[in-house]
């Protein structure tokens, strides 16, 4: 009786060996997450950057409203950005103009939102600065915006400030390919939450909305995005070896009804909108198409409010090297495609600019004539690891932007 007792007992109480490995392994898991967390916070880093974009239903994206934090990448620490009460990347604003007060918007991706340099050193900040107290320059810039991003936001947030001239600013080196649903989907490695305009079969144009995924509202990862330094390394890893090894593979597999060259790699066949659309595969002939499209729609939406809209094409990195298809070699580790010209974007834009009556300014020659003047050295107006403008690009922008308007007398 009294042994029988002992053994039950010592059943009762003895601790499964599989639950308390599970309890261990938990305990570990947690542990290095934490240890993890920690370390990352320590080391300064582009994960340890703030999180200032959101979901939006008609643009895809725009800025965090009142959202503050920092922007650091391998080349430079941006401190204390602040997005304004409208989502600007700009200094607070009010609707209503002041009586005298010419109000300039800009709109146009990552190169006029400016998060590489401090707010004061933006393009648009320094416009406004040198045009004096009877101007304002508001930027409508967002990181990765398209020409339809673009116009959908002069209509449905810009148009409420009743600006007096409306500037596109048009960065060729990607704009054509952010105006293509089939380019866009390629280099992302798969379809992105942003509005594409696109030509039915009746020959009308037409802007798909924006699909709405779960994982781009979704409360869990949203917050893991704001505050685990972690999850965002996590991710910039994973996008990066993604973009890194990622070609065109299989002829079999069509893209944009057309089949490309075996293993052709991404950026060289993307590279194709740098030749005219006329010599190139159906998708490219698309791109273009619906670029000119929306310039023209942008422009008569502008006039319809009785504003002036001006197009500027911004240069690129290999815009200004002495030898781009050298320098486009050397980065891609592949030849440009066959008739690659770097200029022609902007000798298409003048084209359309002129038959069209648009105000243009191509910056590219002025950005080459400052480069040899000053015998400035590469990377010359961007950073070593980020083709993005330092701040000397963006006092030329400005400069030339108000030299410009002063010329055309649209500013007195």
């Amino acid at each position: 009786m009294i042994v029988g007792k002992k053994n039950m007992n010592s059943t009762n109480t003895k601790t499964p060996p599989l639950m308390l490995w599970l309890v261990l392994i938990a305990v570990f898991i947690c542990g290095s997450l934490f240890s993890a967390e920690i370390l990352l916070r320590l080391i300064p880093g582009k994960w340890s950057s703030g999180f200032f974009h959101r979901f939006d239903k008609g643009l895809g994206t725009w800025h965090i409203e009142n959202v503050k934090g920092n922007y650091i990448q391998e080349d430079y620490t941006i401190k204390n950005i602040k997005i304004n009460s409208f989502g600007m990347r700009d200094y607070e604003r009010s609707l209503d103009k002041k009586e005298g007060v010419t109000r300039i918007a800009i709109l146009g991706d990552s190169f006029v939102e400016g998060m590489q340099v401090n707010i004061e050193e933006t393009f648009s900040s320094q416009l406004e600065k040198n045009l004096g107290e009877k101007f304002e320059v508001l930027n409508f810039g967002v990181g990765g915006f398209g020409t339809t991003q673009s116009y959908l936001t002069y209509k449905n947030k810009v148009s409420q400030f009743k600006p007096d001239i409306v500037v596109l600013a048009f960065l060729s080196s990607n704009d054509m390919r952010n105006n293509s649903k089939e380019l866009e989907t390629l280099y992302n490695g798969g379809e992105r939450n942003m509005p594409f305009l696109e030509k039915k079969e009746d020959g009308s144009w037409a802007i798909d909305e924006v699909k709405e995924k779960a994982g781009a509202q979704n409360s869990v990862v949203l917050f893991l995005k704001s505050h685990f330094t972690l999850y965002r390394f996590l991710w910039f890893e994973w996008q990066y070896l993604s973009n890194k090894f990622r070609s065109i593979e299989n002829t079999s597999t069509p893209i944009g009804a057309e089949k490309v060259k075996e293993s052709e790699k991404m950026d060289t066949y993307l590279a194709r909108l740098f030749t005219p659309p006329e010599t190139q595969l159906q998708v490219f002939q698309e791109a273009w198409g619906a670029t000119d499209k929306l310039i023209e729609m942008f422009m008569e939406e502008v006039a319809s409010d009785g504003a002036t809209f001006v197009l500027i094409a911004l240069p690129s990195s290999i815009h200004i090297e002495p030898e781009p298809e050298t320098a486009f070699e050397k980065a891609f580790d592949s030849p440009p495609p066959l008739g690659f010209d770097v200029d022609y974007p902007e000798k298409h834009l003048s084209l359309l600019s002129e038959s069209n009556k648009i105000p243009y300014l191509n910056l590219t020659p002025i950005f080459r004539d400052y480069r040899d003047r000053n015998k400035l050295e590469s990377p010359y107006f961007s950073f070593k690891h980020d083709g993005h403008w330092s701040a000397l690009g963006h006092k030329l922008t400005a400069e030339s932007i108000e030299k410009f308007f002063r010329e055309i007398n649209i500013i007195r």
